[in-house]
């Protein structure tokens, strides 16, 4: 979204959305420059996503997967693993 309405976005968000939870995602940069403008979102939680090892990724997926789902889960771990030279023999 163009930086000279992101102010106006948020203002309408606050309005529009007044008791509904809402969603919003931004890249940090993005969020930080509207909060500069003196808009803000009442009540809102900030979450930043942080990276994720792919042995941690596969992990998480596997988990709880048995029958016929493992295998479909299976090829997802496979490629993670061996994205960006990763693969360490697993």
């Amino acid at each position: 979204m163009p930086k000279a309405v992101r102010g106006k976005a948020l203002e309408g968000l606050t309005t529009e959305a007044a008791g509904l939870r809402v969603v919003m995602t931004s890249r940090p940069e993005g969020f930080g420059d509207t909060l500069d403008t003196g808009q803000q979102l009442p009540y809102a939680e900030v979450v930043e996503l942080r990276p994720v090892d792919p042995q941690s990724a596969v992990e998480y997926l596997f988990e709880g997967q048995v029958g016929s789902t493992r295998p479909a889960w299976q090829d997802v771990g496979d490629h993670l693993m061996h994205q960006d030279g990763y693969w360490h023999g697993h």
